[in-house]
């Protein structure tokens, strides 16, 4: 007997998103929440972007991207952003440019980041085996509330073709 498909709420056809980015939304309310955070249609669409993976992008190509389903201000963003930061749904990294990025992508992962081209790509990780093994240091504890952030430097696939990394 075939199952029927889960039909998006009428919230997410208003916004007319693609189907993956629906689903993805229908989430982003979901962990709001769960987090007793109001689940307003700004708030689910930023996050639902965010939990893309692969996706880092700084709080202007957020806005810029969110501009494209719903009018989001700067300020949103910026709010929406402190407030995921602050109970753990996104966290953020600094690129190689400076620029300050954020990612949702909240299953346990590394960065993989691009020496020439600064994208920061999500690479999965096992949860069987700790990345790193206590003790780190003498003396030092990890801290386990928190996810780790893994930044690894080098050159993506397109990069690395036409150029060569010069050892340090």
């Amino acid at each position: 007997m075939e199952q029927a498909k889960e039909r998006p709420s009428p919230k997410v056809q208003s916004l007319n998103l693609p189907e993956e980015l629906a689903s993805l939304y229908e989430r982003a309310v979901a962990l709001l929440e769960a987090k007793r955070i109001s689940a307003t249609p700004h708030r689910a669409l930023l996050l639902a972007l965010l939990l893309r993976k692969g996706y880092h992008p700084t709080a202007e190509e957020l806005e810029e991207d969110a501009n494209q389903y719903l009018s989001v201000g700067t300020t949103t963003v910026y709010l929406a952003l402190k407030m995921f930061l602050t109970v753990q749904l996104v966290h953020s990294l600094v690129d190689t440019a400076g620029k300050v990025r954020y990612g949702g992508y909240l299953e346990p992962h590394v960065h993989l980041h691009c020496l020439i081209c600064k994208t920061t790509t999500d690479v999965e990780v096992s949860t069987e085996a700790p990345l790193v093994q206590e003790p780190l240091a003498e003396g030092w504890k990890l801290q386990t509330s928190y996810p780790p952030m893994v930044i690894l430097y080098g050159l993506c696939p397109i990069c690395g073709s036409v150029t060569h990394l010069e050892p340090a």
